[in-house]
């Protein structure tokens, strides 16, 4: 039996970025014609679009298109390395966002009827939320609003650890020094880092999701498609990863946009995503109480706050458009 089947009105295939890289996408259409809107998904690092399923058949059921790719690098979009898939390299996150504004502006149009005259919404979850946030800094206009768990503004390279119930995090200072250090080739694993393995996947979900049935999303998907797996990064990305942060911390969003932290955050500094959205002008963050990193896939008291509240700021933002 599929733990997390996808959705009814189903479609994936295949688009070429600009270098004739592969990419895996899909589309999931609602019942009702035309939709409310179209709301592009982004995932997290590591992920692939399976994990997804459940939330977009959730969009669905609320009368949203939904419209998802598989990042170049990892899900079964091409590969950075070919040779050795599990690790994850991408030596640019420009190259990510070009990906993405081809998908906006050219595959989904192609296949979503009248497209163009509905609101286009973005959701993104971790280094999603990351991709999306710099979309729309540079991209001003192409999305009416945007909702984001769990964004990726500074990466705790260094875990965090809980003192007196809260987590404390080491200083911000620390990241340029670590990655200045790294003298590790630039296509190696990053320290400590190799394959994906389920050992390390359930040794991971007390810092991810409190919700054993909703981790084995991804957990399954990898092991029935071995193809899906990814490891780490490799150290060019990480070092691409905290290069492109820099540059988001000092960018401006003007698209509505609501954030949700999870009160527990143990994988991105949540002190960086209050300090980055206190600059913005039209930016909402709520915190979801006793929430691990991956909150569209926590337990039901969690997830729900996270699923309606992302869908009444939808509906208003839609409506709005109407």
């Amino acid at each position: 039996m599929v733990v997390n089947p996808h959705p009814e009105n189903w479609h994936e295939d295949y688009f070429a970025t600009k270098s004739g890289e592969g990419v895996r996408f899909g589309i999931a259409l609602p019942d009702n014609s035309p939709p409310k809107a179209v709301v592009t998904l982004l995932h997290g690092r590591g992920e692939s679009m399976e994990k997804y399923f459940e939330t977009m058949r959730d969009l669905n059921a609320a009368g949203y298109a939904c419209a998802t790719l598989d990042w170049p690098g990892q899900g079964l979009s091409g590969r950075g390395l070919p040779d050795e898939p599990q690790k994850h390299h991408n030596t640019s996150y420009d190259d990510l966002l070009s990906a993405l504004l081809k998908f906006k502006k050219d595959v989904i149009p192609s296949h979503i009827q009248n497209s163009g005259d509905i609101p286009q919404l973005l959701m993104g979850h971790s280094m999603g939320g990351h991709l999306g946030l710099r979309y729309l800094a540079e991209h001003e206009g192409d999305y009416q609003a945007a909702v984001f768990s769990a964004p990726l503004i500074r990466y705790h390279i260094i875990p965090p650890v809980k003192y007196n119930g809260k987590v404390v995090s080491a200083p911000a200072f620390l990241d340029k020094i670590l990655f200045k250090i790294i003298k590790r080739a630039d296509n190696d694993y990053i320290p400590f880092g190799g394959k994906w393995t389920e050992e390390k996947q359930l040794h991971q979900m007390d810092r991810l999701t409190s919700d054993a049935r909703r981790h084995s999303y991804l957990r399954q998907a990898f092991l029935e498609n071995p193809k899906l797996q990814v490891g780490s990064w490799s150290a060019i990305t990480a070092k691409e990863a905290f290069r492109s942060c820099q540059k988001l911390k000092s960018e401006t969003v003007e698209t509505p946009t609501l954030i949700f932290m999870a009160e527990n955050e143990m994988v991105v500094d949540n002190h960086a995503i209050k300090e980055f959205a206190q600059k913005q002008p039209n930016m909402e963050v709520r915190t979801l109480e006793d929430a691990l990193h991956e909150i569209p896939v926590e337990r039901d008291e969690i997830r729900n706050k996270f699923m309606s509240g992302m869908t009444d700021f939808f509906d208003h933002h839609a409506l709005k458009m109407k």
